[in-house]
């Protein structure tokens, strides 16, 4: 094989590579917003429920911090959600290579040129570049709606614990 070639499989490797972890960090991201979303609105209801009164501001304040959160969530399950849109044909995605019978996909993979493997490679690489980017995209809407919970959920907990 061409060094050069196998210089440039070498390459797309990497690259490919560095696009998965781009979406795994998304992932995991997504994580830590939830968990905090889910803390402060069960510290919010407990309060809630324990409040003697129920203020006009506690009131909205709750209702805006749980939109938020519900925002925030949404967006973060908008980064989780699969995307496994690939090309129509690659040795690479999974979606495809489960589509052919183990024979036939060992029978490619074996008289697959570089040059092809390589084009493969430049297809994965940009499709998960797409995916990467929705995802963090995502996850910026799901932080700013999770940023934003906090001021209502301070006042309504404020609010609310007047009332205790």
């Amino acid at each position: 094989m061409d060094q050069a070639i196998r210089a440039r499989l070498d390459d797309a490797k990497w690259i490919l590579e560095r696009q998965l972890a781009w979406i795994s960090q998304a992932e995991v991201k997504v994580a830590a917003l939830v968990s905090v979303q889910v803390a402060m609105l069960a510290g919010l209801g407990a309060v809630f429920l324990a409040a003697n009164e129920k203020s006009t501001l506690a009131w909205l304040a709750t209702w805006a911090c749980g939109l938020l959160a519900a925002m925030a969530v949404f967006c973060a399950a908008m980064a989780v959600d699969p995307q496994t849109g690939g090309p129509e044909r690659s040795l690479i995605f999974f979606g495809r290579i489960e589509e052919l019978r183990y024979e036939e996909f060992a029978r490619q993979l074996h008289h697959t040129q570089p040059s092809e493997l390589l084009e493969d490679f430049a297809a994965q690489i940009y499709r998960n570049a797409e995916i990467a980017k929705s995802k963090h995209r995502w996850v910026a809407r799901a932080t700013k709606a999770s940023f934003l919970s906090a001021l209502p959920w301070l006042i309504a907990i404020g609010s609310l614990s007047e009332a205790l």
